[in-house]
């Protein structure tokens, strides 16, 4: 399991007329197995990483249109990729 303690949250303010906005924030926050090194976020091609705190701590953002499922992945010390599931 690549993080513990998954939160996937979306933020967004709505347009000065009252409608949701096109663009939002996309948060990930978790705690991280010992060999994670970075956590990554992926939406349309653009990849967003942060490292991995020395407590395990994994937080990223990244922008995302509305309807965009972005993909959350962990990279470890042996360089893999792992699939954040959610």
């Amino acid at each position: 399991m690549p993080l513990q303690r998954l939160n996937r949250k979306r933020f967004g303010s709505p347009d000065r007329d009252g409608t949701r906005p096109e663009f939002v924030w996309f948060a990930v926050t978790g705690l991280a197995a010992e060999d994670a090194t970075e956590i990554a976020i992926v939406v349309d091609g653009q990849e967003t990483r942060e490292p991995i705190s020395d407590g395990g701590l994994a937080f990223a953002v990244a922008r995302a249109h509305r309807g965009d499922e972005p993909h959350v992945f962990v990279h470890t010390t042996d360089g893999r990729r792992i699939t954040v599931q959610h």
